[in-house]
């Protein structure tokens, strides 16, 4: 699991570091570790989305927050142990987040998340190769990326809120299909998650909500692989930009205790 921790001194302002806990199969805790929490560096970060790479480690995609006020996509990678390999910022000026992210099919890491224009958001892809080096890094029209998978041409789709869109492996739009008009006057909204499937098409989660009945319901639709259902689903467009640098930063520490707790049932 990866979490966001505080730290607190009497010289600087609350740090927000990532957290990052390794447990077993029967939930003892293995290792900890803190990343980050440099205040010379970043207030305050928050991790969004973790992935096991191949080589048995952990690469996480969030944000760091540097002191002043930029906002930049932060990603480590953490070797089986535990241990920081390497920390990459990648960002220009203003509020750039990554949310969700993939290892590619040629050990790359892909991060899905928005990066800010003006005063609005833009969906915002960036890919690094295993060693953390920025390959490229794509601004996708307006919107926020929220997950992102890999698809069985070797591209990925992202999940948009209320839509997909469809990348090829260097990141340029392939297609998009905006998921609308559950029912009449019912509109879906997929902030929670996008899967593929095992006959290569997607599974897309979010909820629906009545206009003006003020109630929402959680909402399911399957995809095939050009992103179609038949029903509910239009087709909208986006313009490819490219942005983005890349820095590294960061330290790591260990720290944790292990302990249970909680109280089970069932229901449902």
């Amino acid at each position: 699991m990866v979490v966001r921790s505080y730290s607190f001194s009497v010289a600087v302002v609350t740090a927000y570091e990532l957290y990052v806990v390794k447990l077993n199969a029967a939930g003892a805790l293995q290792w900890t570790r803190i990343v980050g929490g440099d205040m010379s560096v970043f207030g305050k970060g928050s991790p969004r989305g973790i992935v096991q790479t191949s080589d048995g480690g952990y690469a996480v995609a969030g944000y760091a927050e540097a002191v002043g006020g930029d906002h930049d996509v932060y990603i480590f990678k953490l070797n089986s142990a535990g241990s920081l390999l390497w920390t990459r910022l990648v960002g220009d000026w203003g509020y750039d987040d990554g949310n969700s992210i993939v290892q590619a099919t040629d050990g790359g890491l892909v991060i899905a998340g928005a990066k800010q224009v003006g005063t609005g958001d833009t969906i915002y892809v960036v890919k690094l190769n295993s060693t953390g080096t920025l390959l490229w890094a794509q601004t996708l029209g307006s919107g926020v990326g929220y997950t992102i998978v890999n698809t069985s041409d070797g591209g990925y789709a992202v999940n948009v809120g209320d839509g997909i869109i469809k990348l090829n492996t260097s990141g340029i739009f392939q297609w998009g299909r905006r998921i609308s008009n559950v029912t009449p006057n019912w509109f879906g909204v997929g902030y929670t998650s996008l899967i593929t499937t095992s006959d290569g098409g997607f599974a897309w989660v979010g909820s629906t909500s009545a206009s003006g009945a003020g109630a929402e319901d959680v909402y399911v639709m399957k995809l095939d692989a050009g992103g179609n259902n038949g029903t509910c689903v239009t087709s909208f467009s986006v313009i490819n930009g490219s942005g983005g640098t890349t820095s590294s930063v960061g330290t790591s520490i260990t720290g944790g205790v292990s302990g249970s707790g909680g109280i089970a049932g069932s229901g449902g």
